[in-house]
């Protein structure tokens, strides 16, 4: 008889093959926290007890279900305020970007100003132009001091060179001189 219960216990305990599925991220919070509320099992410490277990023997989890249409159309009216949010960005940067346009076309009217503003406006230094000639400056400025160096160098070698021919040259005559 003893045979007989363990082939029927067998019996009961088989269920279909569990398939693990990978899941998307979106449910991950939710699984941890589901996985927390059954591992602290019901208020009598039995995880299994005869009032969890359904027909089949598997044990039901009293846990609220996901509710996937809800966060679907969720998830839908959060992409169609994105898009209307994207949407009005977007006009008003063009509407900017015209007015900048504008502004920047538009030649002043020096007719308004009094007299001393306009002979201001119209003897100011051309700033264009000062900075180019002070570009050119520097860079003249550069290929002299270079040059200078170069010369510099040139001369030292010169004098060298000339204090070993006077050496020799005095080396030469104190040798005629002694013979």
């Amino acid at each position: 008889m003893a045979t007989d219960d363990t082939s029927h216990f067998n019996k009961e305990c088989k269920s279909g093959k569990t398939v693990y599925k990978r899941r998307s991220s979106i449910f991950h919070t939710r699984i941890a926290t589901d996985q927390a509320k059954d591992n602290e099992g019901p208020p009598d410490g039995n995880k299994f007890s005869p009032s969890n277990i359904n027909k089949e023997g598997i044990a039901e989890n009293k846990t609220e279900t996901f509710n996937l249409k809800k966060y679907i159309e969720e998830l839908r009216q959060e992409r169609k305020a994105w898009q209307k949010e994207y949407k009005s960005r977007k006009t008003q940067r063009k509407d900017l970007a015209k007015q900048k346009t504008s502004l920047e076309k538009q030649a002043f009217d020096i007719s308004i100003l009094t007299e001393s503003d306009r002979a201001f406006l119209l003897t100011r230094p051309n700033y264009e132009l000062i900075c180019q000639n002070s570009q050119k400056t520097l860079d003249a400025a550069l290929k002299i001091s270079l040059l200078g160096q170069h010369i510099q160098k040139l001369n030292k070698k010169l004098m060298e060179k000339m204090e070993n021919n006077i050496s020799t040259a005095t080396k030469n005559v104190i040798k005629l001189s002694e013979q």
